[in-house]
């Protein structure tokens, strides 16, 4: 199964649930990543296969990016 058929099941149905008990259905997952998309794309990133990386807090705090 890929991230695609994953992301294709029911609207209604918990795609994600923390230890906390917050949880994502499937629909809102979805809104979720096509928001990051469009954010992304915002940014300059639009081909497919380009790679970021994410920064930890701490990461960018010691380099002054802040």
């Amino acid at each position: 199964m890929n991230l695609f058929e994953l992301l294709a099941r029911e609207d209604n149905h918990l795609a994600l649930v923390t230890p906390e008990e917050r949880s994502l259905t499937y629909k809102q997952l979805r809104e979720n990543i096509v928001g990051l998309v469009s954010q992304l794309n915002s940014f300059g990133l639009k081909r497919g296969g380009e790679k970021i990386s994410p920064l930890e807090v701490d990461d960018v705090l010691q380099k002054n990016w802040v």
